[in-house]
């Protein structure tokens, strides 16, 4: 079972109490569903219970009795698909009010209505283990106009390409993803989503706090590796005893201790010296070096 198809199984549970907002729903999924050809409305669907679900709405909103028929799907995905054909498509969009500008002519109510009709008609989510990614199909271009004016008007930015003949809004932000799902009643999707974050975050945290570590051991060995180096070239030139006091410590620490970091060589100076200290000490090692 596929994501999506939870998140509109979870819509299907809940019928409209409004007959307006039955009416919108009903236009959500004919404007995100359906083509129009020689004056006739054909809805393909790949989900029984939604093509279900669209026979319900037609009998109640507009009186009309509609049959479905079934195709076994081919192709990659081989799904098999629901078809509903409507004669005089001109007169249904009229009945539906997708002729005229949404804003306009849906109640505030029914907005929600029909963007949850526009989901379960040509609504996908991406698995949110792989991304995050909720997009809306039509084939009408001023429909996803209008569409995608609704969504300001809820205060989200929807993305807009054409991909194969069709209209595509999309999100690909998280929070802004869980709100217009949220905006449909999709609930506990909507807190599955959530966890799944969470756990990405986590993980994604702990990743860049093992790279920072793997990174700081690289450059504490890099550092150690130079400091050896000079350290060597000293004492070939001119011997580590000849060093002050103070630098010939740190240096025969170094050479017994090439791995440890500055802080590390610090405890073990008599008496002990702060990070710092210890720097500044090799530093002047380093400087010595390049006289040789």
């Amino acid at each position: 079972m596929s994501f999506t198809y939870q998140l509109k199984k979870e819509i299907l549970e809940k019928e409209n109490t409004k007959a307006c907002c039955s009416l919108s729903e009903l236009a959500g999924i004919v404007a995100f569903s359906s083509s129009i050809k020689n004056r006739n409305v054909k809805i393909v669907i790949e989900n029984r219970a939604v093509a279900a679900r669209i026979v319900r709405l037609m009998k109640r909103t507009l009186g009309t009795n509609v049959e479905v028929e079934k195709r076994s799907g081919g192709g990659v995905r081989k799904n098999d698909v629901f078809i509903i054909n409507c004669r005089d498509g001109k007169a249904l969009f009229e009945k539906l009010g997708l002729n005229n500008s949404l804003q306009k002519i849906l109640k505030p109510c029914c907005k929600r209505a029909f963007i949850k009709g526009a989901f379960l008609g040509g609504g996908s989510v991406s698995d949110p283990n792989k991304r995050y990614h909720l997009e809306f199909v039509t084939g009408y271009d001023d429909i996803c106009g209008n569409v995608i004016e609704l969504f300001e008007d809820m205060g989200l930015k929807a993305g807009k390409i054409f991909r194969r003949g069709k209209n595509v809004i999309y999100f690909k932000d998280c929070d802004m993803i869980c709100d217009v799902l949220a905006g449909i009643g999709i609930n506990r999707g909507v807190m599955e989503i959530y966890e799944i974050k969470v756990i990405k975050d986590k993980k994604n945290e702990l990743n860049r706090i093992n790279n920072m570590e793997v990174a700081n051991i690289f450059k504490i060995v890099d550092a150690a590796a130079n400091q050896l180096m000079c350290i060597e070239k000293i004492d070939k030139a001119v011997g580590i005893d000849s060093l002050p006091e103070s630098l010939r410590e740190l240096a025969k620490l170094r050479i017994k201790y090439p791995d440890d970091g500055l802080g590390a060589l610090g405890a073990k100076l008599s008496p002990p010296l702060g990070k710092s200290g210890v720097n500044h000490r090799m530093r002047k090692i380093i400087e010595i070096s390049k006289r040789y």
